[in-house]
């Protein structure tokens, strides 16, 4: 019986594949912590048509040039369906000259065909100034936050909100 020469290397090549293959060692998952930077401008809209008259979207944010409260709903993106979200911060200014300003905004996490999380926030901003929101897990309860984020604000006249940024983690590796 005659050997192949190139069948016994076929043979030998596929060996080494598969005991290569076996003797790796596993690899490792790991998390790594993403953020998602948006601005109100691309994320928001009005969330009536009444409110649509007064809310002005700027490129560098969405802000009421109106005389009362505008709501302005937004949502964000995630890494995927029903990710958590690590934290998601909001920052606003206050273009109103007469003084301070208070922005009450309600943070809506997951979506309806679950339980969705409602938590409600509000920030003071001095007349030039910034603010910031920012919801984590501490604010429900340890618990994490599920995605995708969704927010709602009543915004006074003269408050814009300017970005949006988005914390979640993101496995790598297997």
């Amino acid at each position: 019986m005659k050997f192949n020469a190139f069948a016994k290397s076929n043979v030998l090549a596929i060996t080494v594949a598969i005991v290569a293959a076996m003797s790796a060692g596993a690899a490792d998952a790991a998390l790594i912590e993403r953020v998602y930077h948006q601005n109100a401008a691309n994320h928001c809209q009005g969330a009536l048509p009444a409110f649509a008259g007064t809310l002005r979207a700027r490129p560098l944010g969405v802000g009421n040039e109106g005389n009362a409260a505008a709501f302005l709903t937004c949502s964000f993106e995630t890494s995927g369906q029903f990710e958590p979200i690590n934290r998601l911060s909001v920052f606003f200014t206050n273009n109103n000259d007469a003084g301070s300003i208070t922005i009450n905004c309600t943070g809506v996490f997951g979506v309806q065909r679950s339980t969705p999380v409602y938590l409600a926030k509000s920030v003071d901003v001095p007349s030039g100034a910034t603010g910031n929101l920012a919801w984590t897990e501490t604010d429900n309860g340890g618990e994490a936050l599920p995605g995708p984020g969704n927010i709602s604000c009543a915004m006074p006249p003269g408050s814009v909100m300017l970005d949006i940024f988005n914390y979640f983690n993101v496995e790598i590796g297997t």
